[in-house]
């Protein structure tokens, strides 16, 4: 039988370990290296082991690959040889057939131990730098939010608000979209600095900073202006939205415990940006609604003349009047708060607000209106109304519309045109002023019987 190897000799003097085994991977030749690479004296003691014996239990499969196919290229695993550290072989397998046609396999592994180990320290030094990196990365990113961060207040900075403006009115040149600025300042600052000292001013502006924050939307930008200053930059708020904003914020910091004796107030000024000026002529708007919110006695908010105080513009808003007014308090209230809430749902709807937000708008419309409802209905039974029973079919009507139209909101289904419809001509129109004033004079006589007995609507006398 003719040997399938060339001689010993040739493989003894071969750099890397040679093998032959059988097709189950038992050892039947060893090189002289071969024999060294698995911790062994001579060859005989490798004689008829198997070739798994002295690979790491996890890389096993990657033997049971290379016997079964005819040829395998480089495969790297790790080596246990008898009494010695572990290492790392690249093997390459290939089947060879002697002239009896038994199959054998050729192993050929070379120690790349050295390179794994530079492998691995590159991978290892590669890690630690980009640890590095991102500790720097984390770092500047802190520093520039420190950059741009108020320390007093937790808000941003005036720097990093006129940044954002500036995107901000890119953005509404290019996409026909709105935006308003919201300027405020402290009532009276000096005068609450000096009788109650410079640290009691400091824990005021940080109380109405927070303030601001917790009223203002996640969309907003809200900052320290400087000084007793703060402002607000509301994407996606027209002019008219921005004014209730304001009054929202200005009613806020009146409610919260700014750290000194009494209440402390808010001025302010509103503007919408408008695509054709500049920033500085935007701040100079927003500027002189604030110093006419201040001449007309503080502690109330004033809108720029400009975009959103467009006579089209305040086309579309709900206006009280009091010839609306039924005589009973609360009822007179709900219906106030009722067109407040209904030139919100049409103030976002015509800025091009995202549905979601029209149907926050709109859900608490129909909330207020359903409360509303009930009281009025009970208001109607009290005075003794013979139309109530009617009447409360048309409430019916109207909140199955609302629902209607919140589902055709939510499936992106209803336009600016059916909202302005259902709030203009079907609650404003056919009812508040149709429907309601029917009940009026019944209101007005008083409960059946004489003497007009008190209600929820009357309140402690």
């Amino acid at each position: 039988m003719r040997d399938p190897l060339p001689s010993n000799t040739y493989l003894d003097a071969a750099p890397d370990a040679i093998y032959v085994a059988d097709a189950e991977g038992r050892i039947q030749f060893a090189s002289r290296r071969g024999v060294a690479m698995l911790g062994r004296a001579e060859p005989a003691e490798l004689m008829g082991r198997s070739f798994r014996e002295f690979v790491d239990h996890e890389d096993v499969h990657l033997v049971l690959d290379m016997l079964r196919d005819a040829r395998r290229g480089p495969t790297e695993m790790r080596i246990h040889p008898h009494g010695g550290p572990a290492l790392w072989a690249e093997a390459n397998a290939e089947r060879v057939a002697s002239e009896d046609g038994r199959a054998s396999i050729v192993l050929v592994l070379r120690d790349v131990s050295r390179r794994k180990r530079a492998e691995e320290e590159l991978l290892a030094a590669k890690a630690e730098a980009e640890e590095a990196a991102q500790r720097l990365v984390r770092s500047l990113r802190a520093l520039e939010r420190e950059a741009a961060t108020d320390g007093l207040t937790g808000l941003w900075n005036r720097r990093q608000l006129e940044q954002v403006m500036a995107v901000e009115l890119a953005r509404c040149r290019r996409y026909t979209q709105v935006a308003s600025l919201v300027l405020l300042d402290v009532d009276h600052f000096k005068e609450l600095n000096d009788r109650f000292g410079h640290d009691a001013g400091d824990r005021a502006l940080a109380a109405i900073g927070k303030a601001i924050a917790r009223t203002a939307r996640a969309t907003d930008t809200p900052c320290r202006w400087g000084g007793e200053e703060f402002a607000v930059l509301a994407p996606g708020v027209s002019a008219i939205a921005a004014v209730r904003l304001a009054d929202r914020i200005r009613e806020e910091v009146a409610r919260a415990d700014c750290g000194v004796p009494g209440k402390v107030t808010l001025s302010a000024g509103v503007a919408q940006l408008d695509p054709t000026e500049s920033l500085e002529q935007l701040l100079k708007r927003v500027d002189l609604a604030l110093y006419q919110a201040k001449a007309a006695g503080r502690n109330q908010v004033e809108l720029a003349p400009g975009r959103g105080d467009s006579p089209e513009h305040r086309l579309f808003q709900l206006v009280w009047d009091p010839t609306y007014e039924c005589g009973d308090a609360l009822i007179d209230g709900q219906h106030r708060q009722l067109f407040a809430l209904g030139n919100a749902v049409m103030d976002e709807a015509m800025s091009g607000a995202p549905r979601e937000v029209i149907r926050l708008r709109l859900a608490a419309l129909l909330a207020h209106t359903v409360s509303h409802f009930s009281d009025e209905e009970q208001l109607l039974e009290r005075v003794g109304f013979s139309g109530r029973s009617q009447h409360m079919s048309l409430h019916r009507a109207l909140v199955d519309e609302a629902v209607r139209l919140d589902g055709l909101l939510e499936g992106g289904r209803v336009g600016v045109q059916e909202l302005l419809n259902f709030l203009v001509v079907r609650v404003v129109h056919d009812h508040l002023l149709g429907a309601d004033v029917a009940y009026f004079p019944t209101v007005a006589a008083g409960p059946p019987g004489g003497g007009r007995e008190a209600g929820p609507a009357d309140g402690p006398k």
